[in-house]
């Protein structure tokens, strides 16, 4: 069908009800490779508090607040982007429990308190978009991992997700560890996942397992 004039489309994913900014969205305004890890953290998510960073239009947030979470906070630079989180909450009917705050992720994440979610999703831009770029962009999802971390209950949940298809699931999972180590939590891992099974994969072409998913037990 034609796209309507103010580039809301609305999809289903996971029996959740979404609209997708395809014309003024970031890349095609949705990402679908999340699906199955989107899915794994809401039925996590029951009667628990869960922290959607990098949040987009609340793909992981909203998920999770149509199975049960007790209250969802997305947490995003774009406004537009949150903006559309809100719609989304309303379309199904979890406005009541879905909160948004805006701005830069590594500022917001200071200002929580530790140990005030259960559930902490981040979901970030690729840091390692080039070879040239591993040292810093491991660099950068070691701090987001320790400054994440903190933040989650005691026995809570910490997901992490990374796009950049330059790093192997190893490296990112020691940047992760490593964050983690200089708080003073213990981690360990519960799940891992690669994109869903509509993005494939060529045996010959590791580039093309970019998405790397893991969530860890934090004690």
């Amino acid at each position: 069908g034609e796209i309507p004039s103010d580039g809301l489309i609305k999809l289903v994913e996971n029996n959740v009800n979404f609209y997708a900014d395809v014309k003024e969205g970031q890349k095609t305004g949705w990402f679908f490779d999340q699906r199955p890890h989107r899915a794994w953290v809401a039925q996590q998510a029951n009667n628990k508090t869960v922290l959607d960073v990098f949040s987009h239009t609340g793909g992981f947030g909203i998920t999770a607040a149509c199975n049960g979470a007790k209250h969802v906070t997305c947490v995003d630079s774009s406004q537009a982007a949150l903006d559309i989180v809100v719609r989304n909450a309303e379309l199904n009917k979890v406005k009541e429990i879905v909160s948004v705050a805006q701005g830069k992720a590594f500022d917001l994440l200071e200002t929580f308190s530790a140990k005030s979610f259960d559930i902490v999703c981040v979901d970030p831009p690729a840091f390692v978009k080039s070879k040239k770029d591993m040292a810093t962009g491991l660099k950068g999802y070691e701090k987001l991992a320790r400054i994440s971390a903190q933040l989650v209950n005691e026995n809570g949940l910490f997901f992490f997700a990374s796009c950049s298809s330059h790093p192997t699931e190893q490296q990112i999972l020691e940047a992760i560890f490593n964050g983690i180590s200089k708080t003073s939590r213990q981690a360990s891992l519960v799940y891992q996942g690669t994109a869903g099974p509509d993005h494939p994969m060529h045996a010959s072409l590791p580039e093309t397992r970019y998405l790397k998913a893991f969530a860890f037990r934090i004690i």
